[in-house]
């Protein structure tokens, strides 16, 4: 029972990180922009940036400590209902781009396609096939050449640097959730990923339109789903 109440609070505490820093985030875009619409220089020193910066050392720490583990437990009702919901804000923000690209419109679509068939698959107490992470990964690391493109034109990083940083950690995340299918499991690195992740795609979700909201919360709810499976009872 322990054990279970410090994942549940490890699950709340993480929730309620990406409350904060998407509030902090909607405020600065509120409160911190030029007559041109972008970020004022010197807003990246703002509180925001701290405070992200203090979480992600405190998770580090936290995931360094914790014990390694070679499987994954079975999906259980709350990962399954909370990887459903993450599936269908990705299909609906991946069809919404579809008239402005068509590949990674699909390319989405497929991703949540995926991340149906590993829950299944877990329900059945089977393990998923590392293919089902590995396309989702690559989905991402195309997702962050195709969109760095249009990052980039802007000259103030504090404009896109946190979608960026969302894409990079959900990303890793798939990867290191892959090698548990395939004996070469780094539950750390996994937990730590997944915890960032969550909070980045907070962040990135503020100010932004239908399509990067929906994307960066399907991408957060699918993260926080293998995070309950990975944070099992023995998490210490």
């Amino acid at each position: 029972m322990e054990k279970r109440n410090e994942r549940i609070s490890v699950m709340g505490i993480t929730a309620a990180g990406a409350v904060v820093v998407y509030l902090l985030r909607h405020i600065q875009m509120q409160t911190q922009l030029d007559e041109t619409g972008r970020i004022m220089a010197g807003a990246g020193r703002g509180p925001l940036t701290w405070i992200c910066l203090g979480l992600t050392l405190l998770i580090g720490a936290y995931a360094f400590l914790l014990s390694t583990k070679d499987t994954v437990k079975n999906v259980s009702m709350p990962a399954m209902v909370a990887t459903l919901a993450a599936a269908f804000c990705m299909i609906l923000g991946s069809s919404v781009s579809l008239k402005s690209g068509v590949f990674m419109a699909l390319c989405g679509i497929g991703t949540a396609v995926c991340w149906v068939i590993i829950a299944l698959t877990r329900k059945q107490d089977k393990m998923p096939s590392v293919i089902l992470f590995m396309l989702p990964a690559l989905f991402g690391a195309l997702q962050l050449i195709v969109r760095f493109r249009d990052w980039s034109r802007d000259p103030l990083l504090m404009d896109y640097c946190f979608e960026l940083l969302a894409s990079i950690s959900v990303t890793c995340a798939t990867f290191h959730l892959g090698g548990f299918s395939i004996g070469r499991c780094r539950r750390r690195m996994s937990i730590f990923f997944c915890m960032i992740g969550v909070l980045f795609c907070a962040v990135a979700m503020a100010g932004r339109g239908v399509l990067s909201v929906l994307s960066s919360l399907g991408s957060g709810v699918w993260l926080l789903a293998n995070l309950w499976l990975v944070l099992d009872e023995e998490t210490v």
